[in-house]
This record gives structure tokens, sequence and C-alpha cells, in this order.
């Protein structure tokens, strides 16, 4: 075989990995599960104050950790392949205890700003596990949205960057979906 042959081969095969990643992924659901669910603890939290804050998103963190490793099981099955759930797992819960520890240790004002910094940096671990460059930039957002909070002369109430990282949890979701879709769509035209 030809040395150019080989490199033109290696690249073929690198792309063909990276599409069927992205068609196998479905790091949108969590995204969006979360989007929706989390927006509602948000504004509640907005209505009724931190303590309420507080136990809505752990018990959010919780459930919603749970359905996801279900729907994943689930998935998997349907489709015949196993993946690397234990790291995703592992990640998720050991992020659901840094955003818990960094609610009740870290006091930062509003209160919701410091375990919203834990989950941008549990998003910078599902990024490297995905190789996600939109994941990577998802957790950037949130981080800076909780920085943002915490450093404007005004502070916002209890809640907002709740609101606004749920948001942009959503929006990156939908724009991963459609991503995955379109994907898939083009591959069957070829």
């Amino acid at each position: 075989m030809y040395p150019r042959v080989a490199r033109e081969l290696i690249a073929d095969l690198g792309g063909v990995r990276a599409r069927t990643r992205l068609r196998l992924s479905a790091f949108w659901f969590p995204l969006c599960l979360f989007g929706v669910t989390t927006t509602g603890v948000g504004l509640l939290g907005l209505a009724a104050g931190p303590d309420v804050l507080g136990w809505g998103l752990m018990v959010n963190a919780i459930v919603g950790t749970v359905a996801v490793w279900a729907w994943f099981r689930r998935r998997s099955r349907r489709i015949g392949l196993g993946g690397r759930s234990r790291s995703y797992l592992a990640t998720a819960i050991v992020g659901t205890g840094l955003c818990a520890v960094a609610g009740m240790l870290v006091p930062t004002r509003p209160t919701d700003a410091a375990p919203w910094l834990a989950c941008a940096g549990t998003y910078l671990v599902f990024a490297w596990l995905e190789r996600s460059p939109p994941i990577l930039l998802l957790a950037g957002v949130i981080a800076a949205v909780s920085f943002g909070a915490c450093c404007v002369p005004a502070q916002p109430r209890d809640g907002v960057v709740t609101v606004v990282g749920s948001m942009v949890y959503l929006g990156t979701g939908l724009a991963l979906r459609h991503r995955g879709t379109r994907s898939h769509l083009s591959d069957v035209g070829a």
C-alpha cells in the first residue's frame, strides 16, 4: 500500500468515527430533560426563596440522574450497543455531590451560583468523555453566567442563575439533537 493511500484511508476512518459518534450520542436528552425541570425549580426558587431552591435542585439532580441513567440503559439495549456508562454515571454522581457540597459550604451571592460552578466543572468532564466541543462551550457559558452573577454590583435574586443556566441546557440540548438528526439525514442521502 502506498503511503498516500494509507493516509487517506486513515483520514476517512477518522471521519467515519466522528460521524458515528455523533449519530450514536444522545447527550441531548439529559440536557433537554434537565433544562425543562431545572427551569421549573429555578422559577420555584425565585418565588419561594433559597431554601426551596436548594432542596429543589438536590431532588431534581437525584431524580434526573436516575431518569437519565434508565433512559440511556434502555436506549443502549434497544440499539444493541453498550457504552462506557460507568464513567458517565460516576461523573454524574460525583458532580451531584460537588454541587451539593458547593451549595452548602461555598458562600456566594446569589446562593445558586456555587452549585452551578461545580456543575460547569462536571460538564468539563462530560465534554472530555464525549469529545464534544459544544459541551465544552456549555461548561464555559455556565461558568461565565455563574461568575458574572457573583461579580455584578446589583446582585441577582436566588434562582436567576438556575433559570439562565437551565435555558443554556435546553438550548444546547436542542442544538445537539438537531445536529445529530441533520448528520443522520445527510448520511442517508450519501
